[in-house]
């Protein structure tokens, strides 16, 4: 007979287990959303990792692509992997896995590997498209989108986590600007343009 102590240290042994390969949706690529781009950076450099581009995408948005991975990910036999950071407002709001391979069959086995991966977590992918060398599969949570992008063309497989919340802010300031423009502090306005409000002097 085994003892009630066995069973309890078993089933602690597997919550452990499946606790270790389960994707935290808080920090998918072991970088936090939220965090700010100045402290991705320490990391980065902490790390040794190197950043192949800084880019300002818009006002508010900027991307970081660093090479390689930042976190340990599936073994995958490509030719090139690099991970994108995009932040707004200087928070991070989504991380995404890019990989280049020399031929398509090393990249649908990649694909194969994500795709098992995140279904046995998530289920059945909720959205599905293809055109012509494209395809596009998407989880939904609460907290997060999942994207599993892959190009038979290029060989080339995208994985994609967006923080919603963050995507939901994000959307609504460019509704906003389309409907109301571009909000201007009007003690800008009158201080520092000088275009309104200014005292009028006559004789």
């Amino acid at each position: 007979m085994f003892s009630r102590n066995f069973f309890l240290s078993f089933f602690i042994f597997i919550f452990a287990v499946i606790t270790a390969n389960s994707t935290d949706l808080n920090k998918p690529l072991g970088v936090e959303f939220g965090t700010s781009k100045k402290d991705v950076e320490k990391m980065i450099e902490a790390n040794d990792i190197l950043i192949l581009k800084d880019e300002e995408q818009t006002k508010y948005i900027r991307r970081l692509i660093v090479n390689g991975q930042l976190t340990d990910s599936h073994d995958v036999d490509a030719v090139h992997s690099e991970t994108r950071l995009e932040f707004y407002k200087n928070k991070l709001m989504s991380s995404a896995l890019f990989f280049k391979f020399d031929d398509e069959y090393k990249m649908n086995k990649a694909k194969e590997i994500y795709v098992d991966n995140i279904k046995n977590e998530f289920g059945e992918a909720q959205g599905q498209e293809k055109m012509l060398s494209y395809q596009l599969l998407t989880w939904s949570t609460p907290s997060t989108k999942i994207l599993l992008n892959s190009n038979e063309k290029n060989n080339s497989l995208k994985l994609e986590f967006i923080n919603e919340p963050m995507m939901a802010k994000k959307i609504k300031k460019e509704i906003d600007k389309k409907l109301y423009g571009e909000f201007e502090d009007p003690a800008k306005k009158t201080f520092i343009d000088g275009d309104y409000s200014k005292p009028k002097y006559g004789r």
